[in-house]
């Protein structure tokens, strides 16, 4: 699968690619953003390269999903980046659903009860 370009009035996503590298490095070298983004963990340009941006385009060709670059539409300035990412020796969004069965809030947000969600 191809990753989407998604636009919206302000801003733009767009799939994170090898372009991105010294920018994803960069952001790295930031202390606050290293600890709650990376483990607090500094890495080389070449870990960026393998752990984020050849995984990511892994995973949009294995998952159908993975990052994207936010970027303002005036400037195209890099203001950040969000998307989906698979930690698959992690406890993630599948295994916390699973254990907290119906307790966990964004099974009724899937299903659009207790006025939250899509059909809400």
């Amino acid at each position: 699968m191809s990753a989407p370009v998604l636009g919206a009035t302000r801003v733009s996503l767009r799939p994170l690619t090898a372009a991105d590298l010294a920018w994803l490095h960069t952001l790295n070298a930031i202390p606050d953003v290293r600890r709650y983004l990376f483990d607090d963990e500094a890495w080389s340009a070449d870990e960026v390269r393998a752990r984020l941006v050849e995984r990511n385009a892994a995973l949009w060709t294995s998952e159908g999903l993975g990052l994207f670059v936010v970027s303002r539409n005036e400037n195209a300035i890099a203001i950040g980046w969000c998307g989906f990412w698979y930690f698959p020796t992690r406890l993630g969004f599948t295994e916390t659903h699973r254990s907290m069965g119906d307790r966990h809030p964004l099974r009724h947000y899937a299903r659009g009860r207790e006025g939250l969600g899509p059909a809400a």
